[in-house]
């Protein structure tokens, strides 16, 4: 049996999709068009591609867990996407390199947060703060750039201001162009297209990485030096340990690859989505700011440990953050490829059919989360047994390695914020509930706060 829905050539819904995914997902997935009562799979065409559309809780958790469905470059060809055109944001399955890649990646996160959150983003970020006390603060702007500015100092070191500035403008070309056409077009030195300079940015960037990790690399059997930064410090150990317990190790280029990943723009994009929504959703609620910031001024201040202040210092901030990802998480959808014929909950998805998991949905669907799935509530997570965990970052076997890092930085700002600052407001005309979600989730119009000490 094939799923509910029309995937013919003449009904591609690209259109209502890109411009208003919420109301996209009631009318296709219900004939009644309630969001409620929606069909957890249906079938759509989308960018005139055959996709099958997978929305409720569990059967995007089944989807994801799924081994028929493989991770695919959808969101190159359904969204426009230069991302995944290489192993920088969606790798293709390729069994050991694949994982791999994963554990270094997770391990080198997991080593080199607490650096680069304490020594460097914690500063810089009051200092921006500081010098903007009592007036109004884009929180997004400014967390986002203090976390794209340590990770690459964290890269290519605090200095060389103006290879700092170059790789600035590469990394804003080589993520901007993820919502063009994806159309390769360069007509000599004078034009080029969004995608055809995304490309290009892709290509220097990987280049300038390659380089870095050639400089810093420590001879055979020695340790690392002491020139290098934390960042590359951690993959080097781990690219070391997977290579004594697998006879092999990473190339220069996967290397290189890993740093393009951490650098890119998509992680303080992500991380600064998180952190604003967060602190909004406090803002609108006084007893919970109140709560808030009663166990934030009651941490230690000098604990020094991402994972120690998630555990210490605010429950309240922990869950608030846990329910902003389930309400509003990064990137909507997880998109897949089905690699055999399969039957997935009775339906029958043929070999090479797009499947896209929309996470959006699944994390608002009323039959895990009540009929409250749609609004922003603490106390759902204090309840015994709990509701299921969001699917913002994915699950089974391609769940995603920066979710330590979203997360534990996320929790240590807002500690931070809320230690420092006892008033926090919104600025009139702000609208926290009014969001964007291509090619990551972020607030339509700049929420501006106004902190107070």
């Amino acid at each position: 049996m094939e799923p509910y829905g029309n995937d013919h050539l003449f009904h591609d819904s690209t259109l209502a999709f890109s411009s208003d995914v919420e109301k996209w997902l009631r009318d296709q997935g219900s004939s009644e068009g309630d969001l409620s009562q929606r069909r957890d799979v249906f079938r759509t065409r989308l960018a005139t591609k055959r996709c099958v559309v997978v929305a409720g809780y569990e059967a995007c958790r089944d989807a994801l867990e799924e081994k028929e469905f493989v991770a695919s470059q959808a969101y190159n060809e359904l969204l426009s996407g230069v991302m995944g055109e290489t192993t920088l944001l969606t790798m293709e399955e390729d069994g050991e390199l694949l994982k791999a890649t994963k554990m270094l990646l997770h391990g080198t996160i997991l080593k080199s947060m607490d650096h680069i959150v304490f020594t460097s983003l914690i500063p810089k970020l009051e200092e921006r703060l500081d010098k903007l006390s009592g007036k109004p603060v884009n929180l997004y702007e400014v967390v986002r750039d203090c976390i794209a500015d340590s990770i690459v100092s964290e890269v290519i070191g605090p200095h060389h201001i103006d290879e700092r500035q170059q790789l600035d403008l590469l990394l804003k070309d080589h993520f901007r162009a993820a919502s063009r056409p994806p159309v390769k077009l360069k007509l000599g030195k004078i034009w080029m297209s969004a995608f055809q300079r995304g490309i290009e940015a892709r290509d220097k960037l990987l280049a300038k990485f390659e380089a870095v990790v050639k400089n810093f690399e420590p001879s055979e059997g020695e340790s690392c030096s002491a020139d290098c930064s934390s960042l590359l410090c951690a993959i080097f150990t781990e690219n070391n340990n997977w290579k004594m317990d697998n006879k092999t190790a990473l190339s220069t280029k996967h290397l290189a690859g890993i740093l393009l990943v951490l650098s890119n723009t998509i992680i303080p994009k992500t991380v600064a989505t998180l952190v604003a929504s967060t602190c909004a959703s406090i803002t609108l609620d006084i007893s919970l700011f109140e709560k808030a910031h009663n166990e934030a001024k009651s941490c230690q201040v000098d604990i020094k440990s991402c994972a120690g202040m998630q555990e210490n210092c605010s429950e309240t901030i922990r869950l608030c953050t846990k329910e902003t990802l389930r309400l509003w998480p990064a990137l909507i959808a997880a998109p897949r490829k089905c690699n055999n014929d399969v039957i997935f909950r009775g339906y029958k998805i043929p070999k090479g059919r797009y499947v896209i998991i929309m996470l959006l949905a699944g994390n608002r669907d009323p039959a895990s989360y009540g009929p409250s799935a749609n609004e922003f509530s603490v106390k759902r997570w204090k309840v015994t047994p709990p509701p299921p965990e969001p699917l913002s970052f994915g699950g089974g076997p391609r769940s995603c390695s920066g979710r330590d890092l979203a997360e534990k930085i996320s929790v240590a700002v807002i500690c931070k914020l809320l230690q420092k600052y006892s008033s926090w407001q919104l600025k009139k005309g702000s609208n926290p509930l009014d969001y964007k979600w291509f090619p990551v989730s972020a607030h339509r119009e700049p929420v501006k706060f106004v902190f107070t000490p």
